[in-house]
């Protein structure tokens, strides 16, 4: 008889539980279906205009397919963790090497250009004779993330991202 009430009752408490988050969904589903990323009310002027404004030195990089996450920046070596990245006016890119370099004959900085696809949605960046483009997934006075979508031949898809701060 104390199985059958301890059952009941435990039951009872799941169900209860359940009964609460359903209600915490409906009570945030309408903020939910209103949020819009900050990044896509920005027009292309405003994102120029925060994406020129200094030097951004990258925070993080990961590597994510399907369930899996890799954190990419602990595997970069300390002469590509301290680089700057200078997005300058008239669509100029300045990658500027740090302070420390793989070699000394290594040039302190490298030039090249980047540009917003018409929308702004997208940045393609210019270096040392590669093309990268990016999705935009957000920018602000002080954090820059860049996303990127890479599949290979056997079809599996892996998004790197990108972060970056002042």
């Amino acid at each position: 008889m104390k199985k059958v009430t301890l059952f009941l009752s435990l039951a009872a408490t799941v169900l209860s539980l359940a009964s609460c988050e359903k209600e915490l969904d409906n009570v945030n589903t309408p903020d939910q279906a209103a949020a819009v990323p900050a990044v896509s009310r920005l027009t292309v002027e405003e994102k120029t205009s925060l994406l020129t404004s200094g030097d951004w030195k990258l925070t993080s990089m990961t590597a994510s397919s399907g369930q899996t996450e890799t954190n990419l920046l602990v595997m970069l070596k300390a002469d590509e963790r301290d680089n700057l990245s200078k997005f300058q006016a008239a669509g100029k890119f300045v990658q500027d090497e740090g302070a420390a370099k793989r070699t000394e004959e290594t040039p302190q900085e490298s030039e090249g250009v980047w540009a917003f696809s018409t929308d702004g949605s997208q940045l393609s960046v210019t270096n040392a004779g590669t093309t990268t483009q990016y999705d935009i997934a957000d920018v602000s006075a002080s954090s820059l993330t860049l996303t990127r979508t890479n599949t290979d031949a056997e079809g599996k898809t892996t998004i790197i991202k990108s972060v970056y701060a002042h």
